[in-house]
């Protein structure tokens, strides 16, 4: 008995230790991975004209790619997760994150942003939008909050409102969809039977 539990803790301890992000956990269309496959450092996740994907970053927190995007882990482990955004639209969901461990996204410019606290984060190819939450910028306390973008125009980078074509967004729609399919079935409702 006592040779069972040992191995039980020490099974339990390496599924701990051995957490990281990475793992694909929907798809649809043309995406060039598929569900439950693990993505791994330096490898590259991309999606065609129809393809749609989705990646748990932590246990309660994923990345979702919309058609003809890609990007690429460069570091995988839950207190180090590094997120590079190579080409189109991706949508970050943070329901729970610790805040000394944040999610560090780099997009192709060279823009590095933290994500810190739980929300919806959009990141399109010109354009950083916050949904919901707050992030940091390139590391130096420059904070971007909820209804807030920043917008790449000619080579400068703006802070503006958020317009209605950030909830329009596909990428805004989908990951909508995901969170319903998400939510946990509720049980049936319970009756007292009663006699007459």
């Amino acid at each position: 008995m006592t040779a069972i539990l040992i191995l039980a803790l020490a099974l339990a301890q390496h599924a701990v230790i051995s957490a990281r992000a990475g793992f694909l956990t929907y798809s649809e269309g043309a995406v060039n991975a598929l569900p439950a496959e693990h993505l791994g450092v330096d490898n590259t996740l991309a999606t065609g004209p129809s393809g749609r994907v989705e990646m748990m970053l932590t246990p309660d927190s994923y990345v979702r790619l919309v058609p003809f995007s890609s990007l690429r882990l460069d570091a995988e482990e839950l207190d180090r997760i590094e997120v590079v955004l190579i080409e189109g639209s991706a949508i970050f969901d943070i329901r729970e994150i610790d805040s000394d461990f944040p999610i560090r996204v780099r997009r192709g410019d060279g823009m590095e942003i933290s994500i810190g606290k739980r929300g919806v984060y959009l990141f399109e190819p010109d354009r950083v939008s916050v949904l919901d939450g707050e992030l940091e910028i390139n590391h130096d306390g420059e904070r971007l909050k909820k209804g807030w973008s920043l917008v790449e125009r000619e080579g400068s980078i703006d802070r503006e409102p958020s317009g209605d074509d950030v909830e329009n967004h596909i990428a805004v729609q989908w990951n909508d969809v995901r969170i319903e399919a998400l939510k946990p079935e509720r049980p049936l409702r319970r009756f007292r039977s009663y006699r007459f």
